[in-house]
């Protein structure tokens, strides 16, 4: 196995986006951009009631478009996390060793995610991701 370089710059990484969510049923797709192409989450978190979902691809986040939340992913299916967020629990620590990897082919250094809500009003949701870089 050749020898692998020192990854230079911060390995804790954190990005949050910030959506305006309509009211009614929504569904935004995310792309967190900032945080290399595979890592260990630390830290998930939505400031509104959510359904979130990463995925190890866009063909995965593709695929899993319509299910619903009723339902358990196939473990094969490319969904790494499901999260249900509500008022009292918008935080999520994970315990070590979640890790993620980007699976897209050509290889891009991105995140997948959908955040499903129903909201009665329109409002902003920021969704935010804490990782230990693990390659750029």
């Amino acid at each position: 196995m050749p020898w692998v370089p020192r990854q230079e710059g911060p390995r804790r990484l954190s990005q949050g986006l910030l959506l305006p969510i309509a009211a009614g049923l929504q569904v935004a797709p995310l792309r967190f951009d900032r945080l290399g192409s595979a890592g260990l989450l630390l830290i998930v978190s939505c400031d509104i009631p959510a359904w979130l979902s990463l995925y190890i691809s866009y063909a995965a986040a593709l695929a899993d478009a319509d299910r619903p939340q009723s339902a358990d992913p196939d473990p094969a299916a490319g969904v790494m996390l499901d999260a249900v967020f509500t008022d009292q629990s918008a935080v999520l620590r994970l315990p070590p060793g979640v890790s993620w990897a980007n699976q897209d082919d050509p290889h891009v250094p991105v995140l997948h995610g959908r955040l499903r809500t129903d909201q009665s009003q329109p409002i902003e949701a920021m969704v935010s991701i804490s990782s230990l870089l693990l390659a750029l």
